[in-house]
C-alpha cells in the first residue's frame, strides 16, 4: 500500500476510491460499507484493497476518507466482481 508515499518527489500516484455496498458500487455514498481503493502508478494498477468504512453517519465516513488522504469517490456503477 503506497498511500503514504504519494507525496514523494517524482512519484505520480493516483488513488481511485469506489464506494461499495453489497458487492456493488454504492448508489449513494451514505449506504457504502467499504471502499475499493485502487492505486495507479504511471498509468498502471499496482495495488488494490478494500477498506471498511465506519457505520453510521456520513460524517464518520467522510472523516475516514480524509484520514486516508482521499478526495473524490466513484458511485453508481455496475456490480463489482468479488
Amino acid at each position: 500500500m503506497l498511500l503514504n508515499k504519494s507525496k514523494q518527489k517524482g512519484v505520480k500516484l493516483t488513488i481511485i476510491a469506489l464506494s461499495i455496498w453489497k458487492c456493488r458500487t454504492a448508489p449513494v455514498f451514505d449506504v457504502a460499507r467499504h471502499l475499493l481503493l485502487v492505486e495507479v502508478l504511471n498509468k498502471k494498477i499496482i495495488d488494490e484493497f478494500i477498506v471498511k468504512l465506519p457505520s453510521g453517519s456520513v460524517l464518520g465516513k467522510a472523516m475516514k476518507l480524509q484520514q486516508l488522504g482521499i478526495e473524490p469517490t466513484i458511485n453508481s456503477l455496475e456490480k463489482i466482481s468479488p
